[in-house]
């Protein structure tokens, strides 16, 4: 586990991508995050005799994968990032919490990639930096609205059980 301003994170490469665990204050919490996805990690790796390789660098994870690690987490958020060398150089998609997104993101960037380095992959880049904003801001608003729905429900709620008072 890596230690930040905000807490502690873990960060794991396979298949060409990168995962990492959101930060938490807790150690301990990031340490069993780590050992939950170093465990996501190997059956990733066994399941790879159940499909080809070329899946292996589509995504780091299934989906139903994804969704036995956060059974087994509930608190763990990752993001994703692709990272390939081309031409001397290695390039990077921008981490991104949606895996499906990350999984597009990696395939636009390895189309730029058949031409020469140049206008194409820089369009690419520039690209999926605007398509990772947009989710970021995406995931902001969404949060924002859950806060508030459940902001109003414990208003309701608390309406529901609070004693009456009587009037003087």
């Amino acid at each position: 586990a890596k230690r930040h301003k905000q807490g502690y994170s873990f960060t794991m490469a396979w298949c060409g991508w990168s995962v990492q665990t959101s930060c938490s204050e807790s150690l301990s919490q990031a340490i069993d995050w780590q050992i939950a996805l170093m465990r996501a990690r190997e059956a990733s790796r066994k399941g790879l005799g159940h499909r080809d390789a070329a899946h292996c660098w589509s995504t780091p994870l299934r989906e139903d994968e994804l969704r036995e690690l956060f059974e087994a987490q509930p608190k763990l958020h990752v993001s994703f990032r692709f990272s390939a060398e081309h031409e001397g150089r290695v390039v990077c998609t921008p981490s991104v919490r949606g895996l499906a997104l990350a999984a597009d993101l990696r395939k636009r960037l390895l189309a730029a990639m058949r031409f020469p380095r140049g206008r194409k992959l820089q369009d690419a880049l520039d690209s999926a930096h605007a398509v990772a904003i947009a989710e970021r801001k995406n995931l902001a608003e969404r949060r924002s609205c859950i806060e508030a729905a459940i902001d109003t429900e414990l208003k309701r709620r608390m309406a529901r059980v609070a004693p009456k008072r009587r009037a003087p």
